[in-house]
């Protein structure tokens, strides 16, 4: 039917969505080019107004599209919608938008927080959110062998039993310990650190004293001695003990050096003299 009238709406028409569908503008139902949500009320009452418009102006059908206006505007309360979204975006249709967390994004701060000495992990059964595992339980699952940590070739042997083991040096060289000095009226081996105790150039005369530490039975000490070219007397510690057939020197030999040996006798407590030698 055609209308004569001014700002009469005219018969029959069709408008087109943004999607590319088109209605007929004398169906009983008009769409709004968007999606808007909660503005179907207002729809529905200008469908009602339209169908029972009676004829007028165009002022008539402008204050019921303004009232839809008003309404879909007010559908969105302010401060209760997304401003800003920190991911990756993606429209998924009309009137919606899928927020997703970007690669690399979420910050240690972000993320869930964690009690003290234990590390990100999962320990229970299946597949499942991580989980704070304690530092005891992280190092029974890495079941470490001293080879993962370098220490393969050692053996966890207590001191106590290492020194208490024997053992035979096969090719093996033992340095012995020496200890000098120039001239002293008291000379005295350090009995603890020195297998060899020598006097380089002996000025008086002099007295050994007994070698200080704890000497074990057996321990072998040799004493060399050298004057500074005058031959000097000797005298010797009570522990100092000669044998038999062999006499404690009671002197140098001019510009000679004269070597004592003695092995300890731990049942006498004595260092006793088992050689004594002057060489040139």
């Amino acid at each position: 039917m055609a209308a004569s009238y001014p700002g009469a709406i005219a018969a029959p028409r069709t408008v087109q969505n943004k999607t590319g569908v088109t209605y007929d503008a004398t169906k009983t139902k008009i769409l709004y080019a968007e999606d808007v949500n909660n503005a179907n009320a207002e729809i529905v009452a200008v469908e009602t107004e339209l169908g029972t418009l009676p004829k007028g102006t165009k002022a008539d059908v402008k204050t019921r599209l303004d009232d839809v206006d008003t309404a879909i505007s007010g559908k969105q309360p302010a401060g209760n919608y997304i401003t800003a979204l920190t991911g990756d975006v993606a429209a998924s249709g009309p009137g919606s938008v899928e927020a997703t967390i970007a690669a690399n994004a979420v910050t240690n701060a972000k993320a869930a927080q964690m009690a003290t000495k234990t590390y990100k992990g999962r320990t229970s059964a299946a597949t499942g959110n991580s989980e704070d595992v304690p530092v005891a339980t992280l190092k029974t699952d890495l079941v470490l062998v001293k080879g993962d940590v370098g220490l393969g070739n050692v053996d966890n042997t207590s001191d106590t039993t290492k020194n208490a083991a024997v053992g035979t040096l096969t090719n093996k060289r033992i340095n012995p310990r020496v200890g000098t000095i120039a001239d002293s009226a008291t000379p005295t081996p350090a009995g603890d650190d020195q297998d060899i105790f020598t006097v380089t150039a002996l000025a008086q005369a002099a007295t050994f004293g007994a070698p200080t530490g704890t000497p074990v039975n057996g321990q072998k000490l040799i004493i060399r001695i050298l004057d500074n070219a005058t031959a000097r007397a000797l005298s010797w510690n009570a522990i100092y003990r000669a044998g038999s057939d062999i006499a404690l020197p009671t002197t140098t030999v001019l510009s000679k050096t004269l070597y004592c040996g003695f092995i300890y006798n731990s049942a006498a407590s004595k260092w006793d003299l088992v050689a004594v030698t002057n060489n040139i």
